[in-house]
């Protein structure tokens, strides 16, 4: 089979298939556009189609999206496997932070994902597949930092809210300090608006709309 990089439309990162000679092309998204992790994972996606012999068994015009998706996590989890096996996952991560099951934060995360060099988003679900973390536990740790009050993130299950809360007033209480100094802003902005004549919030409202929907910064 043939590896070959190339300029592909945008949102494709990888095609494999199958010549009517008889051949089989991986065509992944030209090198110069990816990181190195990103290219890694899609060279063993690739080569997890091959192995499973999807180009041989099916033919990718004639695939529904249904269809294309359920190989495409065959696919992935090959290259789960081989890039991010079960054991030595566990395993790093016990040697490199003994105290993982208190909590591993999202710079643990991204140690551990250059470690097996992998993207911390591919990192966050393989611990979460191997019952290291909980994938929920890693994304509301990654978002408190920036989001404490979920106003641009869903608000994750009030047992784990409190656990990622506790992990985080042990490992960065300034963010904890943070999150309070904005309750208590948000407390005052919410006095000070309920003063307000209801044609001034209105119009309150319609400025917080457009800051939201055109940023000025």
């Amino acid at each position: 089979w043939k590896v070959l990089f190339v300029p592909l439309p945008d949102g494709e990162q990888e095609w494999t298939v199958k010549t009517p000679a008889g051949d089989i092309c991986v065509f992944l998204r030209d090198h110069l556009q990816l990181d190195p992790k990103r290219r890694r994972w899609n060279q063993a996606h690739a080569a997890g189609h091959i192995v499973l012999g999807h180009p041989q068994a099916y033919n990718a015009i004639e695939l529904t999206k249904a269809e294309e998706h359920v190989l495409c996590r065959e696919a992935d989890t090959f290259a789960r496997e081989l890039l991010l096996p079960a054991k030595a996952v566990q395993a790093v991560a016990a040697e490199c932070f003994p105290g993982w099951r208190e909590g591993l934060m999202p710079g643990d995360v991204g140690h551990l994902a250059d470690r097996f060099e992998v993207s911390w988003s591919t990192m966050m679900y393989r611990l979460d597949e191997t019952k290291v973390q909980n994938k929920h536990l890693s994304l509301a740790l990654h978002h408190f930092r920036f989001d404490p009050l979920h106003h641009d993130h869903p608000a994750p299950a009030p047992a784990l809210e409190a656990r990622a809360w506790r992990i985080l007033g042990q490992r960065e209480p300034r963010a904890v300090e943070a999150r309070d100094q904005r309750l208590r802003f948000e407390a005052r902005y919410q006095q000070t608006y309920d003063r307000l004549e209801p044609d001034v919030q209105a119009r309150v409202r319609e400025m917080a709309e457009n800051w939201r929907a055109d940023p000025p910064f």
